[in-house]
């Protein structure tokens, strides 16, 4: 049953790869990522997140492939850099932004 659970598991970790890659081509080739700093750190984060989904794909077939602990770090460490760089992006946007932002309210009717 473990084997049919993992099997599922990189059947679906597949398909997240097929369509992360689809979307960096398609953003980069048809739309203009470049106009906005919100754009620029969109597609280095799916491209951050193409070569961890990649790296622990190859990770699952050959789990001792060469170069796996300094590919590790590298993919890693690009993660974490554009998860920051998106956050810094948004934190900047928001306080430039021409349209006052109000805080969401809370519903209430979730009471």
């Amino acid at each position: 049953m473990t084997d049919v659970l993992f099997a599922i598991g990189d059947a679906i970790m597949l398909v997240a790869i097929i369509g992360t890659i689809v979307f960096a081509i398609s953003y980069g080739v048809f739309f203009n990522w470049r106009g906005t700093p919100a754009g620029r750190s969109l597609m280095y984060f799916v491209l951050a997140l193409v070569g961890w989904a990649l790296q622990s794909f190859y990770a699952r077939i050959d789990s001792d492939y060469p170069g796996r602990p300094w590919t590790r770090i590298v993919v890693y460490a690009l993660i974490a850099t554009t998860v920051w760089r998106l956050v810094v992006t948004l934190w900047r946007s928001w306080h430039k932004t021409p349209i006052k932002i109000e805080p969401r309210k809370k519903d209430e009717h979730a009471e």
